[in-house]
């Protein structure tokens, strides 16, 4: 019985490169993450190796369309390819590398080429200019393909470890940043827009694991469709590495209370204000250190400076990331597009921000006077009853758009740090 065909791909490191001792930390994060980006997508791992600060993965050619599917998406990886490998003899490497030459010139015409070469183990006695030289040769004088080094059709690279050669000639980038898991803690506000779900996103690009919060409006509005839009990001997002549950927390009758007790013109700060404490709540409960929104500033009313300061003030000393600080608003929407967000926030569904709003939002209140618009509230029992309704809600179990399914969730409970 002849032995499964398999495939080997090679992936170097972002900014591992650069964690020192605690390298070896980061990079069996990025080993574990390979793997269960991979298992999520139904590709069968046989072995994923470090070696030289490389990771090698190897599967059966079977899933290999799998394979580069799942491969731009985990963070962490700054290249990959799909490499051969043969032993550390130089003969060996230049007739391995014409066969494989041959083989490419058989699918398509290759007008030009260039070598380069990385030697990874010093020791190796060539130069890496000698190695180029010396390989291009074979692939000029045998096969007659013309060479370029600045602007070639093909770029052969070749790699030089302590106990092989490893080349490959089509190189992908990968999508960079830190392995998930690897910064810490960060509960992210997620609504249907175009900027939260690429919050996630960046937050996770930089090593953080997430616990998603959703708001909605129930039991006004079209709370349903809300719901129903965060289950499709929250499974786009979990792609990359994301979670596939999030917290849907109902509002509404806390809103109805907001806008029947505090002056109109400040509803939006102390909505946000309120979710703010809420999040917090949830962040402590998963031992988040912080948490993260989409606001970009200036963009609304609600995202100036004194009115995010007077938000920010209810959390502290917890800190509120926001990586869109300093975006406008087309760059991200085409970051959206990019990690296929954009598509399903711009389908209809309600935002329970735009729920009970005031005619003239208040632009730039004050920490005082929003505390001054709290008086009349029971902020620690609104906040019990908001983590009351709180739902964990998990993508892969049934949800009816129009009928709520009481087995797709589970009631948040109230943790230690909750008293």
């Amino acid at each position: 019985m002849s032995e499964e065909a398999t495939v080997t791909y090679v992936y170097h490191p972002h900014e591992l490169t650069l964690k020192g001792k605690n390298r070896p930390q980061f990079e069996n994060r990025l080993t574990e993450n390979l793997r269960q980006q991979m298992k999520n997508e139904g590709v069968t791992v046989n072995k994923i190796e470090k070696i030289t600060g490389r990771h090698f993965l190897i599967a059966p050619e079977c899933d290999e369309e799998k394979i580069k599917a799942v491969s731009p998406r985990v963070f962490g990886i700054a290249n990959y390819a799909r490499c051969y490998t043969c032993e550390r003899d130089f003969e060996v490497l230049k007739n391995s590398v014409q066969e494989h030459f041959t083989q490419l010139l058989s699918k398509r015409k290759i007008e030009s080429f260039k070598v380069e070469c990385s030697r990874v183990d010093k020791r190796f006695p060539m130069q890496s200019p000698q190695v180029c030289k010396d390989i291009g040769a074979v692939i000029h004088d045998n096969l007659n393909v013309p060479v370029n080094l600045d602007h070639p059709d093909i770029t052969l690279h070749i790699e030089v470890l302590n106990d092989k050669f490893v080349y490959f000639s089509e190189r992908f980038p990968g999508a960079l940043g830190l392995p998930i898991r690897s910064s810490g803690n960060v509960a992210c506000l997620l609504s249907g827009g175009f900027d939260s779900p690429v919050t996630v996103w960046m937050m996770m690009r930089r090593g953080c694991n997430v616990t998603l919060v959703h708001f909605h409006s129930a039991p006004f509005g079209e709370w349903r469709s809300s719901v129903t839009k965060i289950r499709r990001i929250v499974k786009q997002l979990h792609l990359y590495g994301g979670p596939n549950k999030f917290y849907a927390i109902p509002i509404g009758e806390l809103q109805r209370q907001i806008a029947n007790q505090a002056p109109e013109k400040l509803r939006v700060t102390l909505y946000r204000r309120l979710m703010m404490r809420v999040a917090k709540e949830i962040a402590q409960k998963h031992n988040c250190t912080a948490l993260a929104t989409g606001d970009s500033l200036g963009q609304v009313a609600s995202q100036t400076i004194d009115s995010m300061t007077s938000i920010q003030c209810v959390v502290q000393p917890m800190i509120i990331m926001r990586p869109l600080l300093a975006f406008c608003k087309e760059e991200i929407m085409d970051r959206a597009r990019l990690i296929g967000t954009h598509d399903i926030s711009a389908m209809s569904g309600g935002d329970c921000c735009s729920h009970m709003l005031p005619k003239k939002v208040a632009t730039n209140p004050s920490m005082e006077v929003a505390e001054e618009g709290e008086k009349k509230l029971d902020i620690p029992e609104m906040v019990r009853q908001a983590l009351e309704g709180a739902q964990l809600m998990d993508v892969n179990d049934p949800w009816n758009e129009d009928e709520k399914d009481e087995d797709a969730v589970c009631p948040f409970t109230l943790g230690p740090s909750s008293k």
